[in-house]
């Protein structure tokens, strides 16, 4: 059950295009829409928070119940684990084009970790990878990792 909250959580950050989530009702929507209870789902939030998936945030409105949250780095890490296809692969992928590049300066590894289809971001030595990626199929060769053009699976 957890895992799937989490699921949902980052595809809905993914729509958002960043990792705070406000809206928890839309999650919980969707949630529903998979026969997942209200209090299943906010017991879910509290796991997820206590396992430092996301870092979720209360509001005194009574229901001591988790109102919005951020997926941290380590969920989204797992997430992307779980769920995108060749994950591993991409990282490594973009790992070497960062390692193998005649660039050494910081502007261009910034654009090699948010170019292409990716969606991936560098963040205190971790590369984190977005649900766009479970577009691409495997990909021929690091440069259509860097520029995007890997085609779409």
């Amino acid at each position: 059950m957890d895992s799937i909250v989490l699921k949902l959580s980052c595809e809905y950050a993914d729509e958002l295009k960043h990792h705070f989530v406000g809206d928890v009702d839309e999650v919980f929507a969707r949630a529903k829409l998979l026969d997942i209870s209200e209090d299943q789902f906010f017991e879910s939030l509290e796991i997820l928070s206590s396992r430092y998936f996301i870092r979720g945030r209360k509001v005194f409105d009574g229901t001591d119940r988790i109102n919005h949250f951020t997926i941290t780095d380590f969920g989204l890490e797992q997430y992307a684990r779980t769920y995108i296809d060749n994950y591993q692969e991409l990282v490594r992928a973009v790992g070497l084009e960062l390692v193998n590049s005649n660039e050494r300066n910081s502007t261009y590894s910034n654009e090699i970790l948010r170019s292409g289809p990716l969606g991936a971001d560098h963040h205190s030595g971790w590369i984190k990878c977005s649900a766009t990626a479970t577009k691409l199929a495997t990909p021929q060769s690091v440069e259509e990792v860097r520029t995007g053009s890997a085609q779409s699976g």
